[in-house]
């Protein structure tokens, strides 16, 4: 008797990478919602909380909304959090760390979602469009324009600058 468990684990992987690839390449919406009625806009970035209960979705108006994911199949808005023009961020037990383009660093107590607060904003404007906070949350990395600002994030109310390292750059058109 030939032992053909070879051909069944081919034919195994064969199917797991067909299901695998069909959610992949043909994914099917589980529900959606419309943050904005007046136009269409551009997600940029998002976010969502540890527990999977909350989405922060930076918008092209520069807005930040919040949605309820409690319940998947039916996400409700919540409010919004007004920002000169937001890209990156990140969420860490209960705030919001995110890079604007024209304010810089801002920090959101977010441990209430309906009712953000924000914490903290850059005293100096910045153009940031990255970030990267350490799993301890002691350290925060922001980049903007060629340039890595190093904070110290031990006193969330007031980050420290550490050190900025790299070339910045202008663009000039003619």
């Amino acid at each position: 008797m030939a032992n053909n468990y070879g051909l069944r684990i081919i034919l195994l992987i064969t199917a797991i990478t067909v299901c695998f690839a069909e959610y992949i390449f043909n994914p099917k919406a589980i529900s959606s919602i419309l943050l904005s009625s007046r136009e269409k806009k551009t997600v940029f970035f998002f976010t969502v909380s540890d527990d999977s209960k909350y989405a922060f979705v930076s918008m092209q108006d520069g807005n930040i909304y919040v949605v309820s994911l409690s319940d998947i199949q039916q996400p409700t808005y919540l409010t919004t959090i007004k920002t000169t023009n937001s890209l990156e961020m990140e969420y860490m037990n209960g705030y919001l760390f995110v890079t604007d383009y024209v304010e810089g660093i801002i920090i959101v107590d977010v441990s209430d979602p309906a009712n953000p607060k924000r914490i903290y904003t850059s005293p100096t404007p910045m153009t940031l469009q990255a970030l990267a906070i350490t799993a301890d949350m002691k350290y925060g990395y922001f980049v903007g324009l060629g340039i890595v600002h190093s904070y110290d994030l031990s006193t969330i109310t007031s980050p420290k600058l550490l050190s900025s390292i790299g070339n910045s750059f202008c663009l000039f058109y003619e």
